[in-house]
């Protein structure tokens, strides 16, 4: 049984009807009625009581419905939350940082653009950051310095003064 064959079944259900689901869906009368006898023949099962031009479901028909709507529903959701994802409108960012310091700004400017994706941050050394994101436990890695290396994009994000604090 596919989705396309779900997806039908829930239609003439709630139209009461192949005609009318056909147009709801876009497809032709034909189309859609092999979609339905193709699940009542491959279960040998009767989804619809066909009276004329008007159907009315059977009691597996019924019994099946809500479970079919739940699977449409889910669909729709895998749906949105992979496109949300695509365009950062879901998701989650785990950042890799040597403090801080370093990247308490740049959560707050991410975080203002994007703010349902969900920030996670873990402290390290730059060797342990890096790491990390060799193993994928991080998806953006902010190191003090690190000499350039092949495997990673590296971009500068801000320079930080040194200052040495001594007694009088």
């Amino acid at each position: 049984m596919t989705l396309n064959q779900i997806r039908a079944f829930v239609m003439v259900a709630q139209h009461g009807g192949f005609t009318a689901a056909a147009r709801a869906l876009n497809m032709s009368h034909t189309t859609l009625s092999s979609q339905i006898q193709m699940i009542e023949r491959e279960y040998g099962a009767e989804l619809f009581h066909r009276r004329g031009r008007r159907v009315e479901l059977s009691t597996l028909g019924l019994e099946m419905l809500p479970m079919a709507r739940r699977m449409i529903s889910l669909e729709s959701d895998m749906r949105q939350m992979l496109d949300g994802t695509g365009k950062l409108h879901y998701g989650t960012l785990k950042l890799g940082a040597v403090s801080p310091y370093h990247v308490t700004e740049l959560i707050e400017s991410f975080h203002a653009v994007y703010p349902r994706i969900k920030l996670s941050v873990k402290l390290g050394n730059s060797e342990l950051v890096l790491d990390d994101l060799d193993k994928y436990v991080c998806d953006v890695g902010v190191v003090a310095s690190c000499q350039p290396q092949r495997r990673y994009c590296m971009q500068p994000y801000a320079r930080y003064p040194v200052i040495a604090f001594l007694r009088a």
